[in-house]
């Protein structure tokens, strides 16, 4: 089991953007295959999740305030 930092799921969050730049990238905002709009919803939320997590970990480190 890996522990994991604030600093590494904000790494994961940048790395799931990059992933939906590539796609919009290589596919656009217009028609695309199903499957893209389904990859960059669920990557965008991963993105979101990592990010809530690396301040919910970063929070409890500091303590309350």
């Amino acid at each position: 089991m890996t522990v994991q930092t604030p600093e590494t799921l904000e790494e994961m969050a940048a790395s799931c953007d990059q992933e939906v730049k590539a796609l919009l990238a290589r596919y656009g905002s217009g028609i695309r295959p199903g499957w893209v709009s389904e990859d960059i919803a669920a990557k965008q939320n991963l993105a979101e999740l990592y990010r809530v997590e690396a301040e919910h970990l970063r929070q409890k480190k500091d303590g309350p305030a």
